[in-house]
């Protein structure tokens, strides 16, 4: 083929395969529209302190249970952290009797405000639904309700579960300015749930637990439940942690008229993190053996992980 030739046949396949496209062949093309995104009020980023008064409390399911939580209609104290993306946690004090942490998310409200939204369910633990309205500018000026249902099981009995709905006027909000000296300092408080166990377990599934934490750089000393309960020490790097605790009685005493039971050995090793909203994750593995005044030896090994964990802000205050 010669030169001519073949440079011939090159514009006449580009004519065929590579021309312009006719417009009853053009494939139609449907435009995206973006999703919009919600504004973030960077105000209301940050950590809150407030109260709101009850004003209302509305009992179902049994009666005498479900009044309860109504006995108590005098003010309540909440704590907020809210970041820059929609999320935060909420703690509040369940009429007046334990505190408990609530991941939230934030909307917009139709009236103006934000809305927070919640809800809070640790097994053997009441469940909480929680909704809280903002209005007003930050950090003055903030005016709100708040509205939560709880629900949990009645202590005497099995069956339906005790119901009520308290609302509430924010009588104030403001921002906490704080003071954290290291990522895990401070008081941590939650729950402990057993997830698994081996030996003499008993029927504790959940627990209240509270976790004071010393940091020196990487160096860890803690408090485990309560000013009496067991020193742990450990190491962190960033906001990952270890914490153990090791105690062996030898000979293992037998208890004495003022006693229950002596602990002759008890391990604990706990580990975990802490995120930017102050919550902390993990898995606590704990042995224990010993001697109880009527049963004998006992013994048990379980593992626990943590539910609703977070740090006190009363603990970061400058």
């Amino acid at each position: 083929m010669t030169r001519q030739a073949f440079a011939a046949s090159m514009m006449l396949w580009g004519a065929i395969g590579c021309g312009p496209s006719r417009p009853e062949n053009a494939v139609p093309i449907t435009p995206v529209t973006p999703t919009p995104i919600e504004p973030v009020r960077t105000e209301l980023v940050g950590v809150w302190t407030g109260m709101f008064a009850v004003t209302s409390c509305v009992a179902s399911a049994f009666g005498y249970a479900s009044d309860d939580w109504c006995r108590s209609a005098g003010p309540e104290t909440f704590s907020l952290r809210l970041d820059g993306n929609l999320k935060g946690v909420a703690e509040i004090d369940l009429a007046g009797r334990q505190r408990i942490a609530i991941d939230v998310t934030q909307s917009p409200s139709t009236g103006g405000g934000t809305i927070l939204k919640g809800e809070s369910a640790i097994p053997e633990r009441p469940s909480i639904d929680l909704e809280i309205h903002l209005r007003g500018s930050a950090p003055s000026g903030l005016t709100g309700s708040v509205v939560y249902t709880v629900s949990a099981p009645i202590p005497c009995c099995t069956g339906p579960l005790s119901v009520a709905t308290r609302t509430g006027e924010v009588l104030f909000l403001r921002p906490v300015t704080t003071l954290r000296a290291a990522p895990l300092q401070g008081e941590w408080r939650g729950y402990m749930r057993r997830v698994a166990c081996t030996g003499d377990c008993g029927d504790h599934y959940t627990q209240e637990m509270t976790l004071w934490v010393t940091q020196q750089g990487s160096n860890l000393m803690a408090t485990f439940n309560g000013q009496y309960g067991r020193q742990l020490e450990g190491t962190a790097a960033d906001r990952t942690f270890t914490l153990t605790h090791a105690f062996k009685a030898t000979p293992c005493r037998v208890p004495n008229n003022f006693e229950d039971t002596n602990v002759c050995e008890d391990v604990i090793n706990f580990q975990g993190s802490v995120d930017s909203l102050d919550r902390m994750q993990g898995t606590i593995q704990r042995r224990e053996t010993g001697l109880d005044d009527e049963k004998g030896p006992y013994a048990w090994t379980a593992t626990f992980e943590l539910a609703g964990v977070v740090r006190s802000w009363s603990t970061l205050v400058r």
